[in-house]
């Protein structure tokens, strides 16, 4: 299967030394070398810069980079995609492909598509008006809620109405299609496909010595994600100090990519951790390669997810269950579907801070009985989840709506 996959606004990495910036990058990056590997021709279109090389290999995997261009008088989505478009256009002018797989809205290229009769699959993130929950009450704040009503949202529901197939994540989105996606769509046009997680790169790694060198090492909570707002990594500074009271020797470990919009958060969270005196129990590592992911699980004795915002189904619970991490997670519905309360995690409401608290204390409580959790994860995800069999899931979608041109 001749594959082309568009990546959207974040840079497709040339090499696990590279960290993955974004949650919406993750599912493509491991779902194109899960294809590469089921035998599929895959190509990746994604931006670039001016020292990346214009086209690249890595692990079989095609990457064609196109450096977007910045003009005030367009929305940068737009400008982007006629980059994007020029140069599919010149990689498809003898019917290369088959397929087009797309985790972001698209446009452009979708006369090219239905000309050349070739499906288009679109992975759904959400919709952009779901991101305007708990947006600041600021300038900023304005002109984002503008540019998705009046620009990002009707392309992302022409982009829906457009494809052949919508794949939703899970089974609660997939019910409440209508809901997650902003209108109707008939059954018929959706997809339900879980994430898939690497279990090969991510399973348990012996860090002894690396944990060692942690001062307060007793217990240590990790986080791995992007490091903005709507993540919630301040509810957990918040009562870090209650947990101190009860266990001293306690470290939050904050892993992630602090992307450019949401830079002011980890100055938040640094006067945050001075005004708590947490100082000495904190530690940030940012921008931390891909291939160095799982030893930070691997460090972890439980992962925190404590997201403020509605975020379905991140995949850093994929990622920290298949290192064998048990999960304290918000919860939301999609979350259910992986996360048993006492058997892989504790899930507890919303914004709840003492519920939070008391999620936290109870896993650090009994240390056998969270290494049973552990273990319980990793099975979930090596016989649910591993992405070999999301690919599979794909790979079999593609060729169904191929047969059916």
């Amino acid at each position: 299967m001749r594959v082309a996959i568009f990546t959207g606004l974040y840079r497709y990495p040339a090499s696990m030394e590279e960290p993955v910036v974004a949650g919406s990058l993750v599912g493509p990056f491991y779902l194109s070398r899960g294809l590469v590997k089921l035998g599929s021709d895959v190509h990746v279109f994604s931006p670039g810069t001016s020292e990346d090389e214009a086209y690249s290999t890595f692990d079989g995997v095609k990457i064609h980079r196109y450096i977007p261009t910045k003009l005030r008088s367009l929305p940068g989505f737009l400008v982007s995609d006629f980059e994007r478009y020029k140069l599919f256009l010149k990689e498809n002018r003898n019917g290369r492909f088959e397929i087009i797989q797309t985790q972001s809205p698209f446009f452009f290229e979708l006369s090219h598509a239905k000309r050349n009769k070739l499906p288009i699959v679109f992975t759904d993130h959400g919709s952009p008006i779901n991101c305007l929950i708990d947006l600041p009450p600021s300038w900023l704040g304005v002109v984002r809620k503008m540019t998705t009503r009046f620009f990002s949202q009707p392309l992302y529901e022409f982009t829906c109405r457009n494809a052949e197939k919508i794949v939703l994540i899970s089974k609660e989105l997939f019910r409440n299609s209508e809901k997650e996606l902003g209108f109707k769509v008939s059954n018929e046009k959706l997809e339900l496909i879980h994430n898939g997680v690497d279990t090969n790169h991510f399973s348990p790694r012996e860090v002894g010595d690396l944990r060692n060198k942690i001062e307060y090492n007793e217990n240590i909570l990790v986080y791995v994600g992007r490091i903005s707002h709507e993540k919630g990594i301040h509810n957990v500074l918040k009562i870090l100090p209650k947990i101190l009271d009860y266990h001293s020797s306690t470290t939050f470990l904050i892993v992630g990519a602090p992307i450019s919009s949401f830079k002011n958060y980890i100055e938040i969270l640094r006067k945050l951790i001075e005004k708590e005196k947490i100082q000495k129990h904190v530690i940030f590592h940012l921008n931390v390669p891909e291939e160095d992911l799982p030893k930070f699980y691997s460090l972890g004795d439980v992962q925190l997810v404590p997201s403020i915002n509605y975020d379905p189904f991140p995949n850093a619970i994929f990622e920290g269950m298949a290192c064998g991490l048990p999960v304290i997670s918000t919860d939301f519905e999609p979350r259910r579907e992986i996360i048993t309360n006492n058997e892989t995690g504790f899930l507890f409401p919303e914004g709840d801070s003492v519920e939070l608290k008391n999620c936290i204390l109870s896993a650090l409580s009994d240390k056998r009985r969270l290494k049973k959790m552990g273990k319980n994860s990793r099975k979930i995800m090596m016989e649910k989840y591993d992405i070999t069999l999301t690919a599979k899931k794909y790979l079999k979608l593609y060729k169904d709506l191929v047969e059916a041109i």
